[in-house]
């Protein structure tokens, strides 16, 4: 996302496949881990069959992780994390979008105050009413479609 460097979490080939995340970070240089790698495999599997996206441990400053598709590679999900801007939630950082690329019927959400169906692919953004939209072009992760 807008002029950040690719940051991998090394945990590529520990098992989770289609679900590894990884992160985009605003530095290219990737930091020390500061916590066990299984660790974060504990992390990632605790958020259950929904698949939830858990910020990244590693990040200094907003962030976005993403999951690919275990066969082709590609981007199929991202969420973007800012730090935490309510002094009242404990929690260290804020969700501001959320990208779900694929998905089948099911994955489609009702948007409340539009009263409409938004199919795949969408966009998670507070900041929209009903909390869900189409994704605009430049959100799709490039060669999701095209295969390019």
């Amino acid at each position: 996302v807008g002029g950040t460097g690719l940051a991998k979490a090394g945990y590529k080939g520990l098992g989770l496949g289609s679900r590894s995340c990884h992160a985009l970070a605003k530095s290219t240089a990737l930091p020390k881990p500061l916590i066990n790698p299984a660790s974060l495999i504990e992390q990632v599997a605790k958020t259950g069959s929904r698949k939830r996206f858990v910020p990244s441990p590693l990040a200094e400053g907003a962030h976005t992780v993403f999951r690919r598709n275990g066969t082709t590679g590609q981007i199929t999900h991202y969420e973007t994390y800012i730090p935490q801007t309510n002094p009242r939630n404990p929690n260290q950082w804020e969700s501001v979008k959320r990208f779900d690329g694929v998905g089948g019927v099911d994955d489609r959400h009702y948007n409340k105050v539009l009263k409409k169906y938004v199919d795949t692919p969408h966009v998670h953004d507070p900041l929209t009413p009903g909390g869900v939209r189409d994704a605009e072009l430049w959100e799709i992760p490039k060669g999701l479609y095209n295969g390019k």
